[in-house]
């Protein structure tokens, strides 16, 4: 049972409970971040998937300016060996401080949990944001992961590769339809043909929707070269990273 609340204080800040810190630094971070890209605040009022499309949209103009920071701001090799008196790390000349790259992972953290929150969330959010979450559920799986450009995918939304005992690259389309219409087999075939012509090990599919009988029986006769996972496998990702966290 939810503790009261304490006079003066809000609930959790006297017994110091986990949930009471992990938004409290929640908070901390959106407003350094906000200040960082010099962005307004988040209006009131805002539904839950929109304030989740927001997040995930500020996240990522955020990850855009750290990059655009380490191409600045971090010394080449040939620099650093000239100037042996700056004996500093890479992280070390970012304008901000190194742990926060620990905290862009701990927004990661907040809409995974989000998710496996409110499913249906995943339906709502913009298709690019579903792009961003795919792509970065395979970086949790160990994958090196490339999100292909918005305009030009090449048939394909995102390529996971993984050098192990055995090397392997992924073709990764994702679809996100408007409505509840389900993936047919032309999708599926088409991503197939993109599979075959760039000799990839696998093609997957993630959607939001699930697949017709006729997609279903075809990526059944070609499992070894091609998978699909509905709303209900994507789910299952969802949880299998978040579960991955909290341990």
């Amino acid at each position: 049972m939810r503790p009261r609340n304490v006079k003066g204080k809000r609930w959790g800040r006297a017994d110091g409970s986990q949930r009471y810190v992990e938004n409290l630094i929640w908070r901390q971070f959106q407003n350094a971040v906000r200040k960082l890209l010099h962005e307004p605040a988040l209006p009131s009022g805002l539904e839950p998937n929109e304030y989740l499309v927001a997040r995930v949209r500020r996240l990522t103009r955020y990850e855009n300016y750290l990059k655009q920071q380490l191409k600045v701001t971090t010394p080449s090799r040939e620099q650093r060996a000239e100037d042996k008196a700056a004996a500093v790390g890479d992280i070390e000349e970012l304008p901000i401080g190194p742990d926060i790259l620990l905290v862009s992972n701990f927004v990661w953290s907040k809409l995974i949990k989000d998710l496996s929150k409110r499913p249906g969330q995943l339906r709502s959010i913009s298709h690019r944001a579903f792009e961003e979450l795919i792509a970065h559920l395979f970086e949790e799986f160990g994958y090196l992961v490339e999100l292909t450009s918005q305009t030009r995918d090449g048939g394909r939304d995102i390529i996971a590769i993984r050098n192990a005992e055995v090397d392997c690259k992924y073709l990764i389309e994702c679809k996100h339809p408007r409505t509840e219409a389900k993936i047919g087999i032309a999708t599926i075939r088409e991503l197939f043909a993109v599979k075959v012509d760039e000799k990839a090990t696998k093609a997957i599919l993630a959607t939001t929707s699930y697949l017709t009988r006729d997609a279903q029986l075809f990526v059944e006769r070609h499992k070894w070269e091609l998978e699909a996972h509905d709303f209900d496998g994507v789910m299952e990702w969802v949880r299998t990273v978040g579960a991955k966290r909290i341990r």
